[in-house]
């Protein structure tokens, strides 16, 4: 028998917003938090409560702003070691008659291809720094919601009467 379970998030609704760099836009731009009620479930029945989830999405590109966008470092790394043990192994077999153009191919394209991820593995290190520089985003001073139009409450901190939403 087959059993169906995991976890249900249950009536997402708006938290809150506020300026940050997205990665992905590669800008300032507004995020907005939305908070679920989780629950485990059991053939999408929810049984029990595991309490509130808060995600965080840019509203231009809908991703979550500091989401990774790109291959991880470390799997980089990882291909760059397969390509220098593939380079090294391949110039240390014996080539077998009738395998020659192969060979000869791997040869030369596996050194080229070790060089170029060297060297993009060089360039990506030196532009994350400039990222992390870039990423100080101008804090929201927004006075009216921007989802519903209606001036925005101070006390006791900037929210939404009419929504709830709060400024962050």
């Amino acid at each position: 028998m087959i059993f169906f379970f995991g976890r249900y998030r249950f009536s997402p609704r708006r938290y809150g917003f506020r300026n940050e760099f997205c990665t992905h836009c590669n800008a300032s731009r507004r995020v907005e938090s939305t908070v679920t009620s989780d629950f485990l479930h059991l053939f999408w029945i929810p049984l029990i409560p595991i309490g509130d989830h808060e995600t965080w999405s840019c509203t231009t590109c809908g991703k979550a702003p500091h989401g990774i966008q790109r291959t991880r470092y470390s799997f980089k790394i990882a291909g760059l070691l397969l390509l220098a043990f593939g380079s090294f192994a391949i110039w240390f077999t014996p080539i077998e008659p009738g395998d020659e153009a192969i060979a000869w191919v791997m040869r030369l394209a596996l050194p080229v291809g070790l060089v170029a991820t060297a060297f993009h593995l060089v360039r990506i290190r030196s532009k994350q720094s400039t990222r992390v520089a870039s990423s100080d985003a101008e804090p929201t001073t927004d006075t009216s919601c921007p989802y519903c139009e209606v001036p925005l409450l101070d006390q006791p901190d900037w929210h939404c009467g009419s929504c709830g939403v709060r400024r962050l």
